[in-house]
């Protein structure tokens, strides 16, 4: 498909010396061009009037209000002269042809036509029926063909430019008459308007076409009248033809462009509808890939969006090799770069010369394509992805309108992205708001039942050491005694830990007043110093990026030991058999409701499954198939709600998981 410029269609009719126009139903012109205004510009608007027709009298606003008609209503192009008078008090004469604009269902929208001032060469027609007779000089020079015919349409005389015109020679007229050079489907319609003629005595103006010597038609404008001479015997019929072949070029181009833009319109309406009523951005993506095969036809379709470690591969179409597992970040790549700083289409002819060679290893079908466009997609005034056309062959330039469309449509998908996610951050809100009024009513529960259970506890480790005593004094039972004793001590510990927690849970103890603690400090100290050193030595690879500056965060260091104890546990769970194993910690001061230290913990582990994110912080549920009591991430996030901090998951199903801690700064 060779893609239209949208400025030489525009050139062509602004420097054309024809004036163009384009009508409503209601006469009025919509749309002109240069020429047109120099023409008419200065009468329509100091009439004030709407309707072209207003400026125009007697017999020409007749002629001109009747083509109008018949054009609307048979849908077939009309040529008339009109008479009109200037503003210094001019006769000027214009030959007007009108042209329906019709639309798929078949119906005429509006008319598009030419207008063309004839004036001098209605007065050079005046000059010759005045005197009946002609200047041979002023015929050759006049830049038009022309042609005097006696009645049995036989060649009288003609000049070198109708010679041009039709491709022929003088000696191949010998013979000849005015229809044997007419395409034959015009032979008809010819004959009616020389017989019109032959009875009227009026002048005429008609198209039609020749067929040159090589084959090729030539279509013209003929103006015809009676020529007399002094006496008034008549010498024939006089014609002016002029090569229109430029001009109806113009034309079918404008109509071929209409009928694409309205087709892509229509293409761009259907997705809009549809984007608006999506609800998954899947979906989205879908949509929007399928539009920009239908506008383009393009190779491939890549889309990327952005993410915590970069921009990845949401969403591909015949792209081989498809890695939506690689996170590209920007300072790594100029393309991402390039639309981050100017957020517009870009269109890169030539993907070999115009790109990086990074660039090119980043996007493995700009490797096999040559052109390509990126289209960056907006949300909330950032750039959160793109989309890449890529195309097999070379493509010299990209219509202004196509890019418009797809822009469009990239930042109606951003829309559209931005509603699916508010609705889920609305759903996710209900659901947190939910999950606290069910945990702060399990605390209660939790705190009673622990309280009421603690009581017996310690009164059977009271018999218990009795019994130890007892064993001691009783030689032969010792034995059996002592690993009876031992087993239900074991068990009674394991009992109070998980009262501990439960305690924990439902009320958990921040130490003393304003507690304070450096984040990187805690994280370097002993007990996680001598847990990530035995992670190590299960093979897990731990990478740490303390970027918090030594700031201190509201919350007392043992509870916050716990918490990074319990998430660091959890990625050590998730990676459980896997010998790529990478644990990353990472600190850095962030603005999130005020100023605040966000402490990521992230693993490269099993993932979560989606159905389980909204339920891991639930007491008592756990997705380990091993032991675990699912009070681990229960308490961590009762410690940071209880320090105003807050706490998020992000997880993807054999991608790993990533939780982020957000913690008030101390000032």
């Amino acid at each position: 498909m060779s893609p239209y410029s949208n400025e030489i269609y525009k050139k062509i009719i602004d420097d054309s010396l024809d004036g163009f126009f384009v009508l409503d139903r209601n006469h009025r012109v919509i749309q002109c061009n240069r020429s047109f205004q120099e023409m008419l510009g200065r009468l329509l608007k100091t009439t004030k009037e709407e309707k072209i027709t207003g400026i125009f009298k007697g017999e020409s606003k007749k002629r001109f209000e009747r083509s109008i008609k018949e054009t609307f209503g048979k849908k077939q192009s009309q040529a008339i002269d009109v008479e009109l008078e200037n503003e210094s008090g001019m006769m000027r004469y214009y030959l007007i042809s009108l042209n329906p604009l019709i639309k798929p269902d078949g119906r005429v929208h509006s008319l598009y036509g030419f207008l063309k001032d004839i004036t001098e060469m209605k007065r050079l027609q005046n000059l010759i029926e005045k005197e009946r007779n002609y200047n041979r000089s002023i015929i050759e020079t006049v830049n038009l063909g022309f042609a005097l015919v006696d009645d049995r349409n036989e060649y009288l005389d003609y000049n070198k430019a109708y010679l041009e015109i039709i491709g022929r020679e003088e000696y191949e007229l010998v013979g000849k008459n005015f229809y044997d050079f007419t395409a034959p489907k015009y032979h008809n319609f010819q004959e009616k308007i020389m017989e019109e003629i032959r009875k009227t005595g009026k002048t005429c103006t008609f198209e039609k076409e020749y067929i040159r010597k090589d084959g090729t038609p030539v279509p013209v404008q003929v103006t015809i009248s009676r020529l007399f001479d002094q006496k008034g015997k008549l010498l024939g019929s006089f014609a002016f033809i002029k090569d229109i072949s430029e001009q109806k070029k113009n034309e079918r181009e404008l109509i071929d462009k209409n009928d694409r833009i309205m087709k892509l319109i229509g293409i761009y309406g259907a997705v809009s509808a549809k984007l608006l009523n999506t609800s998954s951005v899947k979906d989205v993506y879908r949509l929007v890939t399928e539009a920009a095969l239908e506008i383009m036809g393009p190779s491939s379709i890549e889309l990327f969006a952005a993410g915590s470690r970069g921009f990845r591969s949401v969403y591909a179409h015949n792209v081989r090799g498809h890695r939506h597992q690689i996170f590209i970040r920007e300072e790594h790549c100029q393309l991402i770069q390039r639309i981050i700083e100017n957020p517009y289409p870009v269109f890169i002819a030539n993907t070999r010369k115009d790109l990086a060679v990074r660039d090119l290893r980043f996007f493995h079908q700009l490797n096999k394509n040559v052109s390509a466009i990126l289209i960056p997609v907006n949300i909330g005034g950032e750039v959160r992805g793109f989309m890449i056309i890529s195309f097999e062959k070379v493509i010299e330039g990209i219509d202004e309108i196509v890019l418009t469309l797809l822009s469009g449509m990239a930042n109606l998908a951003s829309l559209s992205i931005e509603k699916i996610i508010s609705q889920r951050d609305q759903a996710t809100m209900k659901q947190a708001l939910d999950r606290f009024e069910r945990l702060t009513a399990m605390g209660r529960i939790i705190a009673g039942v622990a309280h009421e259970i603690n009581n017996p506890l310690s009164i059977m480790q009271l018999d218990l050491d009795d019994l130890k005593q007892l064993s001691r004094e009783n030689g032969d039972l010792a034995n059996e005694y002592s690993e009876i004793v031992n087993s239900l001590q074991e068990e009674i510990e394991r009992m109070s830990g998980i009262i501990s927690q439960l305690k924990d849970f439902s009320k958990p103890e921040m130490g003393e007043a304003n507690a304070r603690a450096s984040i990187d400090e805690v994280i370097k100290s002993y007990p996680l110093k001598i847990m990530l050193k035995n992670m190590k030595k299960k093979g897990i690879t731990v990478k740490t990026s303390l970027d918090s500056d030594n700031r201190c965060a509201w919350i007392s260091k043992n509870r916050l030991l716990q918490v990074l104890m319990n998430l660091i546990n959890n990625a050590d769970d998730a990676l459980a058999g896997n010998k790529g194993g990478v644990i990353e910690i990472v600190t850095r001061l962030v603005e999130k409701n005020g100023p605040r230290i966000a402490i990521t913990v992230r693993d490269n582990g099993i993932g979560i499954e989606e159905d389980d994110l909204s339920r891991i912080f639930e007491p008592f549920y756990t997705t380990k198939k091993a032991e675990g009591t699912g009070l681990g991430l229960s308490i961590s996030y009762s410690i940071v709600k209880s320090c105003n901090g807050e706490i998020e998951v992000k997880s993807e199903k054999g991608a790993g998981t990533e939780f982020i801690v957000y913690l008030p700064l101390v000032d």
